[in-house]
């Protein structure tokens, strides 16, 4: 019987947790992420959040207390510094950031103008490291994870860039095509058009070397996998898997799996259902090239995040 691809234990991503995280989000995290926390405070005492507060131009901001105006910018590069050298310590797969923090916050952070005035524009000095230091790092904010499609679209990010890395790391043409044929599915939720554009540089592979269209592959990947699917291109995808099955099942069971992809689709049903149907699907009939497509089952299922989205 053909079955879905499931990551094994020893593939769960190793994320850096640099603020305090809900229970249950720590609980179902913890099903398939290596969590490893890093306290900003653990080395200098910086006052709490909301004494405070950005300052300056949003590409190079001080950090000052929010009263009193005492500096904290050397410091805070300092920490910068610190956690961006703890994600190349060992291979970090992604980090989550504190909401609402303006020592390590990711974005939209209060940030106070030359005039005195306050917009939410502002990044951490951390935020800002990471993201010049280690580009194609994830990242998410605390706060944002409370979301069911955020979570799941970071763990899915995760959980691919995981993938990648070992394509990455010995650039093949064989391994380029694996990979991309494998996440067709996945990445066509996330963006069509992202999609079709990692498939022209595929197919550029045989031509140009894999080296080149290696990196050339990766940088628009992570732009893609930045993007968050929506309810519509999973019923998209659903709908292409659907098309599998148009001669292989009887007519009783195809309006039963587009009844429950029509569900899906007015938000009846999670995007769980759909998904566990066609692999049932899958695992009867095949076909193999659908038994391998890693949008069926893009990470540990103890996860269960598709149950909420």
């Amino acid at each position: 019987m053909n079955q879905a691809p499931t990551p094994t234990t020893a593939e769960r991503p190793l994320v850096l947790l640099l603020g305090p995280l809900a229970a249950y989000l720590r609980t179902a995290f913890e099903r398939g992420l290596e969590l490893v926390d890093l306290d900003p405070r653990a080395q200098v005492p910086f006052p709490g959040d909301e004494e405070l507060v950005l300052a300056g131009a949003p590409a190079a901001p001080t950090l000052v207390h929010r009263k009193t105006g005492q500096d904290f910018t050397a410091a805070a590069q300092e920490l910068a510094q610190t956690v961006v050298a703890r994600t190349c310590d060992r291979p970090v797969d992604g980090v989550i950031l504190p909401g609402h923090s303006a020592l390590a916050g990711l974005e939209r952070l209060p940030l106070r103008g030359d005039d005195g005035r306050t917009a939410k524009t502002g990044r951490s000095l951390v935020a800002l490291a990471l993201m010049a230091q280690r580009p194609l790092l994830p990242l998410e904010d605390t706060g944002r994870l409370h979301d069911p499609g955020l979570r799941e679209a970071f763990v899915t990010r995760l959980y691919t860039l995981l993938r990648w890395r070992t394509v990455a790391a010995a650039p093949s043409v064989a391994g380029l095509l694996d990979f991309h044929e494998r996440h067709k599915y996945l990445l066509r939720a996330y963006s069509l058009e992202g999609l079709r554009r990692l498939g022209k540089l595929a197919a550029l592979v045989g031509k140009d070397g894999p080296a080149p269209v290696t990196a050339a592959y990766e940088a628009e990947l992570v732009k893609v996998l930045a993007l968050t699917p929506t309810r519509k291109r999973h019923t998209d995808v659903l709908l292409h898997l659907l098309g599998y099955f148009k001669d292989k099942l009887p007519p009783a069971e195809r309006h039963e799996l587009l009844d429950t992809i029509e569900s899906y689709r007015l938000e009846l049903l999670p995007l769980i259902v759909p998904v566990t149907l066609i692999n049932h699907h899958v695992g009867r009939l095949g076909p193999e090239y659908l038994a391998r497509q890693w949008y069926l089952q893009p990470y540990a299922l103890e996860l269960e995040l598709r149950n909420h989205v």
